[in-house]
């Protein structure tokens, strides 16, 4: 084996670890891309709730029945107190008093369910409602309040 030869094997091999790295590296941003996505669609679906129940609040003078100062998931979970956001809390489904507002509750993409929707909402002491997304990722805090 001559000295080019060797000289251009090590060239190719350089070549093929760097297109290797360069794939790996997008498919980092690809994922950072895809967690951007699917946080956009959890803002989209926290503000699609909050309309609705804006709206309703409007039409009835009142929250749907359950609405309070607990924290509550959003969903039919028969057996009160699943996890959410790092504690237990009991499900409220909003699914019927909902339904001339929206076509139907939003369900996280990643974990959610019709039991278990990954969104909660919550009252405070001045009766402000917060709509939540509990799977938000990326260490972002995904809420709305009014």
């Amino acid at each position: 084996m001559t000295k080019k030869t060797k000289t251009l094997e090590v060239v190719l091999v350089l070549v093929i670890i760097g297109a290797l790295v360069w794939v790996m590296i997008g498919g980092m941003r690809i994922g950072d891309k895809m967690m951007m996505a699917r946080n956009a669609v959890r803002r989209k679906d926290v503000e699609q709730i909050m309309m609705a129940m804006q709206q309703y609040l409007v039409d009835n003078e009142k929250f749907p029945e359950g609405v309070g100062r607990e924290e509550r998931q959003i969903g039919s979970c028969v057996i009160g107190g699943e996890q959410l956001c790092g504690g237990w809390y009991k499900c409220l489904d909003l699914e019927s008093a909902l339904l001339g507002y929206m076509e139907k509750v939003p369900v996280d993409s990643e974990f959610g369910s019709r039991e278990r929707s990954g969104y909660s909402v919550a009252l405070n002491e001045y009766g402000i409602l917060t709509v939540r997304a509990c799977g938000a990722e990326g260490g972002q805090t995904i809420d709305v309040s009014r």
